[in-house]
């Protein structure tokens, strides 16, 4: 008889083949994650749990009540829950953002508007989120303006005015 080998499990976090002992991704994510997800989103976010009596507090993005911008995704409180964990997770939901959404025209004009937003929120906070925000958001700005045409730059253009 034939022993066939199984395939490594895949982190439902970085969606990376996993090696050695697979994590509890709960209560983050549903599934198993690796090491390193373990230790550097997991545990970070258990411990913001139970700090704040089961609960982690994540503000509100005000941008409706404030310019009557109303938000279409869910990117601002992605942003707020990787605030929680610091600059490997604000980089890694940028990174994630960007690819899975960089065809939709008003899904990345909204991930650049969180950008910028964030930028300001953390602006004499926190230097390092927000020299990090600021980058994200030049870059992306940048990445919009050389490849949005027509039609679609034009609501880049005039929804970020």
């Amino acid at each position: 008889m034939e022993k066939t080998s199984k395939p490594a499990p895949v982190c439902c976090i970085c969606h990376r083949p996993i090696e050695g002992y697979p994590h509890n991704a709960a209560p983050l994510a549903e599934g198993v994650c690796c090491g390193k997800c373990n230790a550097e989103k997991v545990l970070p976010y258990r411990l913001a749990l139970s700090k704040n009596g089961g609960q982690v507090v994540l503000e509100d993005w005000t941008i409706e009540e404030e310019t009557g911008y109303k938000p279409v995704t869910t990117f601002y409180t992605d942003f707020s829950i990787a605030d929680k964990f610091g600059v490997s997770a604000i980089q890694d939901t940028y990174d994630r953002a960007f690819a899975e959404w960089k065809t939709n025209c008003k899904y990345v004009t909204e991930l650049a508007m969180v950008l910028n937003w964030k930028c300001w929120r953390w602006y004499r906070v926190n230097d390092e989120y927000s020299r990090l925000y600021t980058d994200l958001f030049r870059k992306l700005d940048e990445w919009l303006m050389n490849n949005l045409k027509g039609e679609e730059l034009e609501y880049y253009i005039k929804t970020t005015d």
